[in-house]
Formats: structure tokens, sequence, C-alpha cells
């Protein structure tokens, strides 16, 4: 005997080598995740081997079961904001994929050859979301967890706590736990692990690391890799485990109907027989779900037999047993006695004043439930019903209150500041924020919430003019998405030409990095946002070289940002968003935001490409080319950015073409500057820099 456990111990550990060499694969961590479990408590790998060596499983080849055993299961989503926060539909989906493996549902079984297909069976297992939690409060089994442990996963998301400081991992005896995670650390270091689960012996030795964890990716109905970690979960090895052997009860996975595989297989050769020890000689079983093949379909009845064997032992029988499907509010009972848990969103993050605001209710609990709305400011305050609809007609921001009761007790919500409200009219331009003061000088800026500790934050570490500016602390983001900021609303409509104005600075840490800078207008209150300006990975540093650690900008590090908004003029109520996408860059800094109207006029062309000034930036003397319709005289003006005209000539212009040289010399200080025509072609504007050494 010790013979045989000491050689599947060398075997194991070298398919595990093998298996970790396939450094572009994607694969199950089961096995290097045991292995490292082994390392801490190496008495439990000889004591699962000895078990799957002895266990009698003779009741259950002998057994026809018809009964379904039902499985509660509550899926923990581990993420932080991106795509690894799936849609509850994402779930619903992988729930039909595995009850469909494990029922012999899936229509794919029809692909399985036929000196197989006597061998697949239905292993009687049906999943079902918990509708109880551990409290004794309703769930619909899916729990949403913001973490940064979601990137490089591993047990240390087990032992997380959700917002009321209780772990999220329920109980082992009672419920299977999925946590979804964004990515799976690898010990091996090669290859992209999609998920691992341990064997069923871990549920008494050590609780806290029952469960599967799982790649977000592939946690759908097109994925199989959460059939593939039950298998684990209920005490399945893969098919290709210790390689080939002769003896199926002493090698290989010892299911004897499972020919040997010498070691894991990808892509679906069907033709492929990598061991020749077995008698009878047959090929690799492409087929089944505890390889990596993705011609996966099945299960067979040796497999259904170690199965029933493991949901049978003190490990997980309890799962199935009716008095925990009663507890668990998985038993199909029409009314379950659980305590209602209120809850409520809306869809947008702001409104207009007057315009309806419709609340959607996402409580827990039975259909018969008493929700009760308190709605300050609104045209109904008090609200009795499942999903109000009111108006707002004054600006400012209100709070929420939802109670719903039932006959197993009631709940209630508060969410303060949760209704933005938008005043009919915006701030009148001229608008200027320089970040100076502890506060904003208006109450309806928006800052988006923090991800990861990321939000934009006033700061004192750097600033273009005064003590401080606004600073995205991007050095430290993992996650590629959007941070954004929304100004308060803007009053354009007596506004000629508007523009907006923002010193900036921003370094790159390496050459992977991609950030960029998005610059978006709503004219709508923010339900639709117009992509205005974008400035890309390449153009958007504003540090000569790369910067490895925090970026803080020195002076020679600022640049300005012109983003022309003139199609807004006239607009009464224009939002402007400020977003940078972080993407493996730097640390972002903005300063002096300003809204301004660059010219005080009652016409300006759009025909802006028709002017054309070089260089820019200008030193002591700037070239302009333009076009005019005629025979004419010109009007060419310089303003600085408040409007003010520094500078201001007149030109005879000839029909087509014209140029003309600038001298610059008599304006003394660098920066952002408006090259004004007034002609027979219209009102012509065009930016640039004044910059001298």
């Amino acid at each position: 005997m010790k013979f045989i456990i000491s050689l599947i111990l060398i075997t194991f550990a070298l398919n595990l080598n093998s298996f970790a060499q396939q450094s572009n694969k994607h694969f199950c961590g089961s096995d290097i995740y045991h292995e490292q479990l082994f390392k801490e408590n190496p008495g439990l790998k000889e004591q699962i081997q000895i078990e799957n060596l002895t266990r009698d499983l003779t009741p259950y080849r002998i057994q026809k079961r018809e009964s379904v055993r039902v499985i509660p299961v509550v899926f923990h989503i581990i993420h932080q904001g991106g795509a690894e926060n799936i849609s509850d539909a994402d779930i619903q989906g992988v729930l039909k994929r595995i009850n469909e493996d494990f029922r012999k549902l899936n229509p794919d079984t029809s692909e399985i050859r036929q000196i197989f297909k006597a061998r697949t069976t239905d292993m009687n297992i049906e999943f079902r979301l918990a509708k109880i939690d551990p409290y004794g409060k309703c769930t619909n089994g899916i729990q949403r967890i913001y973490s940064t442990l979601t990137e490089n996963a591993r047990d240390n998301v087990k032992n997380l706590k959700d917002e009321n400081t209780n772990p999220i991992a329920w109980d082992n005896l009672k419920y299977l736990n999925v946590y979804v995670v964004k990515s799976i650390y690898n010990y091996s270091g090669v290859g992209v692990i999609l998920g691992y689960s341990y064997y069923p012996q871990i549920a008494l030795s050590d609780p806290k690391k029952d469960g599967i964890v799982i790649r977000a990716d592939v946690t759908n109905y097109n994925g199989r890799t959460l059939t593939h970690e039950l298998g684990h979960y209920f005490g399945l090895p893969h098919t290709f485990q210790d390689g080939c052997g002769s003896d199926c009860k002493t090698t290989g996975d010892l299911i004897c109907d499972t020919p040997p595989v010498l070691e894991d297989t990808y892509g679906c050769d069907k033709t492929k027989n990598s061991c020749n020890s077995d008698v009878p000689d047959e090929p690799d079983m492409a087929e089944n779900h505890m390889d990596y093949t993705n011609c996966r379909v099945m299960f067979t009845k040796g497999q259904k037999e170690v199965v029933d064997y493991y949901l049978n032992s003190q490990y997980r029988n309890n799962l199935f047993k009716s008095s925990n499907l009663t507890a668990t509010g998985t038993d199909n009972a029409t009314n379950i006695s659980c305590k209602p848990v209120a809850n409520f969103e809306l869809k947008y993050y702001a409104y207009c004043s007057g315009s309806p605001v419709t609340f959607t209710d996402k409580s827990l609990g039975p259909d018969n439930m008493q929700y009760k709305w308190y709605l300050p400011g609104s045209t109904n305050e008090v609200f009795i019903g499942k999903n109000p609809s009111v108006t707002y007609y004054f600006g400012g921001k209100y709070n929420v209150k939802l109670v719903v009761k039932s006959a197993s007790g009631s709940d209630s919500m508060v969410k303060d500041n949760y209704i933005f409200v938008y005043p009919e009219t915006g701030e009148d331009v001229t608008f200027e924020e320089k970040f100076e003061e502890s506060s904003f000088k208006s109450n309806y800026w928006f800052i988006e919430p923090a991800q990861s500790n990321i939000q934009w934050k006033k700061t004192s570490a750097a600033a273009f003019e005064g003590k401080q500016s606004f600073l995205l602390n991007n050095f430290a983001n993992a996650t590629e998405r959007e941070y954004s900021f929304i100004t308060p609303p803007l009053n354009l409509k007596q506004v000629n030409a508007p523009y907006l104005l923002f010193n900036y600075a921003h370094a790159r840490k390496d050459d992977a990095s991609k950030d960029m800078l998005r610059i978006y207008v709503s004219t709508d209150c923010g339900v639709n946002w117009s992509l205005r300006d974008i400035t890309n990975h390449i153009k958007l540093p504003t540090a000569a070289n790369f910067v490895a650690n925090q970026f803080i900008p020195q002076a020679e590090d600022w640049k300005y940002k012109f983003v022309d908004i003139s199609n807004y003029q006239g607009k009464e109520n224009v939002l402007i968003k400020i977003a940078l996408y972080g993407n493996g860059g730097n640390n972002f800094y903005l300063d002096n935001l300003k809204i301004y109207s660059s010219v005080a006029i009652k016409e300006v062309s759009e025909n802006q490409n028709s002017v054309h000034l070089y260089p820019n930036p200008a030193n002591n003397l700037l070239n302009v080319d333009f076009a005019s319709d005629n025979y004419d005289e010109a009007t060419i003006s310089i303003n600085d950015i408040n409007g003010k005209t520094l500078k201001q000539i007149k030109v005879k212009t000839n029909y087509g073409n014209n140029h003309i040289a600038i001298d610059l010399s008599d304006i003394s200080n660098n920066g952002l500057y408006f090259l004004v025509i007034n002609n027979s072609t219209g009102i012509q504007r065009k930016p640039f820099n004044l910059i001298r050494q």
C-alpha cells in the first residue's frame, strides 16, 4: 500500500510539472492549489490518497438513484466595478449550463462517440440559488463585494467580509460557495488559471478553504469551467491524473470506465490514444468534463459512483437534506419564511428639474410585501407601492427612504443625498474653478465615487497656479476604466463661441501605458453624453520622460487644453464631463478650469479649418493663412483667455487665400491666446500658444 501511495504522489507531482509547462494555456488550478495546500498540511495529502484507494463504491454501483439531489448555491462576485462584475443574467446562464451538464440534458451529448455512449449518465444533481441566507434574510443567491482582491485572487477572497462586517463565506456544509473573480493567482507562474476547487475532504479539515474560485469571463452559459470545477468539488480528479497505468483501481484517476490519459489535452482530437497500457486499449475520452478539451460533454457512470460516495459522506451529505433545503429556501416551497431586505436603485445618477424620476425596487422578500417610500422634496413625499414615479421641481440633493414589511419582519434602507436634481438653468458663464478652496463654490459638482480608492480629489502636491489642483491618483490604478467628474450645469444661452480651457500635467510609467483623456458634453442632465474631445496616450503626456514612481509635475510639465464647445452655444443647461481612461499610466493633474466666451460677437463662423497658424507654439512671429470671399477689409485681433484684446490690425484682403505675418514681440507673457478674424467670410478664431524660453 505504501508503495502504491508513494507512486501516486510521485506521478501527481510529475503531472503537475508537465501541466505547468503549458505557459500559454488556460487551465484548472486545482492541482496547483492542492500542492500548495499539502505543503501547509502534509498529512492531508496522504489522507485523501488513502481514502481514494480504500473507499467502497459498491453501494453506489448497484443503487439505481431516481431522486435528484438539490444543492443550494451562492455566488460571491468579487469586483472593482469592471467587467468582472458580471450580470445576474450571466449567473442564470452558468446555472443553466451546469444543470444541463449534471442532468445530461445538454444537447451536445449527440457528439459522444459510440464507444463511450453507454457510459454517459445523468448525475442526478440540480443546483439552485439560495433564497435564504445564513442570517435568515431573503436573498437571490448572488452577493456582490467590492474588493481589490478580485485580481490575482486565491483563498484570500474567502475571508472577505460584507458591508455589515459579516463573512461573505456562508456555511460550507449548507451552501456551495462560488467566488467569481477577475483573475486567479498562479503559483506556478505560467499559463492562466480559469478556476480551482478543493476535494471534499477540505470541508471538514479546513472549512474556510472550501468552495470554488472561478474567473468572471468564463462564468456564463458558454463556459464549462464551473462544470469541471464542480467535478473536483464532488471528488473527481482529472482524467489525466497520474498518467498511464494498467490497473484502473490503483493508477490513473482510479475510475475504471474513463480510459487512462497521459497528460492534459487541449483542442478536440478524438483519434488520440496517449496510453496503451489499458486493457482493452481504448482511445482517450476527449468528451469527458474532467479533461481540458473543447469538446467536453459527459460524465461517466464510474464518475457518478465517486460523486455519489462523496455526496453521501460526512463532507457533503448535509447539502441536499430536506431540512437544509428548507433552511436555504431551495425546496421550491411557495411561501418562504425569510426576513425581507429593502433595496432600490435609479437608472441615472442625476435628473433635470421637472422630469419624472422612477425608482426600481430591488428588495428581496415575498410577493405580497408592503412598501412605504419617503421622498421629501418630490410631488409625492410619502408613496405606498412598489416602484414610484415622482417629480422634483427644484434643484438640489434629496434623501430617500424605503420601508418593506412582510409576515416575517421588516427592513428599511436610507440613502442620503441620493437624488441629484439639476436646476432648470445652469450657472452663468464666465465659469472658473481653481480648486483652491476646501469645498466647491457650487453644490452641483459630481465626482464619481472612489473605485479602489482611486478618485478625483483636490491636492496640494502640485499646482499650475496657487497651491492646489485636481488630482486623479492613477498611479495605483490596476483596472482599465474611466474615472470622471462633471461640472455644474452651465448656461450658454447668452454666450458666443464658448470654450473649455484648463491646465494639466500627466506622465506615462512606461511604454505600455495607454491612458486617454476624454471630454463629454450633455444637454439632458447626463442622460446622454456626446464625446467632444479625446487625447490619446501618445499626445496626453506632458512629462518628457517615463516616470516609474508617483508623478508630481514640475513647472515645465504643465500644458494647456482647449476644447471648442461652440456647438452648444444657446443651451441653458450644459454639463461637461472630464474623464481619464486609466490604463497603466501615472497620475493626472488638472488646474484652472474655465469656461469662457472667446469673442463678444453675435456670429461665429464654424469654418475654422480655413485659418492656419504657424508656427504653433509661436515665439515672436505668427504666420496667418486665411480665406476671403471677396476683396475686402479684415480686422485681425489677438485676445487673451479672458477675451481682452491685446493687439488689433486691419488689412486689405484678396479674393481667395491671404497671408499675413503678425509681430508678437510686444506681448510679454507666455500662454494661450486667440486669433480672431472678422471679414466677409464671417468671424473665425483659432487658439495658439506663445512660448518663449
